[in-house]
Formats: C-alpha cells, structure tokens, sequence
C-alpha cells in the first residue's frame, strides 16, 4: 500500500473519506459521552488502576482524531521529508 502523498487524485480522494466521521465523533465526544482518560499510578513498581479519570478537551481531541484518520490514510512523512521542511541538512541529523 502506498503512502497518501504517493497517490493519484483519485485514490486521495477516495482516502479523504476518513475525514468524515470527525465532526460526529468530535461532537459526540464532546457533547453525549465525553472521552474520558484513566488515571492510572505505579505503586511498587506495579501499574494501579485508579477510578479517577481526566477528560480531554475539545481542542486536543480535534487533534486526536485527525491524527488517527492519517494514520488510517497513511499520511506520513519521511525522515528526510521533516529534516527538509525545518532546513536541516543530512550532516545534522546525528545532533537530533
């Protein structure tokens, strides 16, 4: 399988349709049943679960769920794609 930015239009567009659940979820999350994350402590070097619970914000699961529709797309960059947008060379990638 290709990465998105390897596609043609048409299999982009077909990929885009990952984008249309995001605003039904984001509202459902935000608005019926919020999208709640456990609190969870290491007691004795063991993992405990707590019955405490912190809910994410609505900005941060925008985020969350347009990350995980890339995810599904495939949208990913390159090593060499990231050092070249922050104008990196290759000779300073051991300094990272």
């Amino acid at each position: 399988m290709k990465r998105f930015q390897e596609c043609n239009w048409l299999e982009k567009v077909w990929r885009y349709r990952w984008y249309l659940p995001i605003p039904f979820q984001w509202l459902w999350f935000t608005r019926i049943k919020p999208f709640k994350v456990g609190k969870d402590e290491v007691v004795d070097g063991e993992l405990v679960h707590t019955d405490d619970y912190d809910t994410v914000n609505g900005k941060l699961l925008w985020s969350l769920l347009v990350g995980s529709a890339q995810i599904e797309m495939r949208w990913y960059h390159t090593n060499e794609e990231v050092f070249s947008s922050f104008n990196l060379d290759d000779k300073d990638e051991d300094t990272i």
